[in-house]
């Protein structure tokens, strides 16, 4: 009867090993999902001829905006994990976030070696979009 006992506890051990396992499991797949945004740089030719921005507005491209196209397709983008994406360095001159995220939540530096996109307050920048496009000229 005590090695039943015995029995009986060991498997009852290893279904909550196996319950605790599935739970870990769900709860990284929900972190890694709600951590998850979009990245897409480069100049404003190339996102458009890929089809990440469109020019709106103006009359034959004078005074037209660029925007995010309404339905960007994800194979374009970069895929990022904001809990540890803090900038991303870029090519080309005046660059400008097309994206919304509140001005006062990354830093644009220009140099002549390096030029870069650093988040300063990660929490503020990805409130609004989980989608960065960085258009350069």
């Amino acid at each position: 009867e005590m090695n039943f006992e015995i029995d009986e506890l060991e498997y009852l051990v290893s279904s909550l090993e196996t319950s605790d396992s599935i739970k870990q499991d769900i709860i990284e797949g929900q972190t890694a999902s709600l951590n998850r945004a979009w990245l897409a740089v480069g100049n404003e030719k190339e996102l458009i001829e890929k089809g990440v921005v469109e020019k709106t507005g103006g009359i034959l491209g004078i005074g037209s905006t660029l925007r995010l196209r309404g339905d960007p397709n994800e194979k374009l983008f970069s895929e990022v994990d904001i809990s540890n994406f803090g900038s991303v360095a870029f090519r080309g001159k005046k660059p400008r976030v097309v994206t919304p995220h509140p001005q006062d939540s990354y830093l644009l530096k220009q140099s002549d070696t390096d030029n870069q996109l650093s988040i300063a307050d990660p929490y503020e920048f990805w409130s609004t979009s989980r989608i960065l496009v960085l258009v350069t000229k």
